[in-house]
């Protein structure tokens, strides 16, 4: 455990909030823009944060013939079902 103390304090610490949140539907228009505001508050709100990743910022990895593409899932908070 000293080792470890000794570590975090060389190195720094890794502190992480896991938020979870609950709905029937998580492609729910409503649902989608309480979510987004919710990742807004967090961003402005919590004391210096690295980094928060959330649905409404997360990138979509994935390769078409040996070629890699990295794009947003969710440009923007979706106003219509419509795709």
């Amino acid at each position: 455990m000293v080792a470890h103390t000794q570590a975090q304090d060389l190195f720094g610490r890794s502190e992480m909030i896991l938020l979870a949140v609950k709905t029937p539907e998580v492609f729910d228009i409503p649902f989608l823009e309480r979510f987004a505001r919710l990742h807004k508050i967090l961003s402005a709100s919590l004391p210096h944060p690295s980094s928060i990743d959330s649905l409404t910022n997360a990138q979509l990895t994935h390769s078409i013939d040996a070629r890699l593409f990295v794009e947003d899932p969710l440009p923007s908070t979706p106003t219509s079902l419509e795709v």
